[in-house]
């Protein structure tokens, strides 16, 4: 426990989501580094045409603070997964988070990691913000996986250690 408070006591200064309040309509959420409404948060974005240099075809997923599109990179002609900040994200930490991402990523060199292609800024809804981009990986979530395969109990921990292999490498 005291370590734990120790690690609060070390943290930035920015309010985390423990802090923040919940519930309600008018509830604030701490994103980013930014207090946003839930009517931000949930407001769909306009899905832009391009992030830097990558047509965007779609989008992949969204999180807090970011969106992954799906993207067309011209030369190489290849499909690539494109990561940018959320519209209304500003806050000076969540660009230092997404770059921070993209420098660990970039370091990492592992069959089962995703590689990333390219980082930096671009224009995105109007606004300038950090992007990056990198190996889509066209798949199947990895429980659809094994059972689409039928996969017994051996093959799926056989499975299972070959994510635990590319974790442990991103840990190290």
């Amino acid at each position: 426990r005291a370590e734990v408070e120790a690690m609060l006591r070390a943290d930035d200064g920015e309010p985390g989501f423990l802090e923040s309040p919940v519930g309600g309509s008018d509830s604030k959420l701490f994103v980013g580094g930014t207090w946003v409404t839930d009517a931000v948060m949930n407001r769909r974005a306009e899905t832009p045409a391009h992030v830097g240099r990558y047509k965007v075809i779609g989008e992949l997923g969204r999180g807090g603070t970011a969106i992954v599109y799906l993207a067309e990179q011209e030369n190489p002609a290849r499909k690539v997964a494109v990561k940018v900040l959320r519209p209304g994200v500003t806050s000076r930490g969540a660009f230092q988070r997404l770059e921070q991402e993209a420098r660990i990523l970039a370091r990492l060199q592992h069959p089962g990691i995703a590689q990333i292609f390219e980082a930096g800024l671009a224009d995105s809804s109007g606004e300038r913000s950090p992007f990056f981009a990198m190996e889509f990986v066209d798949g199947k979530p990895l429980g659809d996986f094994a059972r689409g395969l039928s996969l017994g109990t051996r093959e799926r921990l056989e499975l299972m250690l070959q994510v635990c292999d590319a974790v442990e490498h991103a840990h190290a």
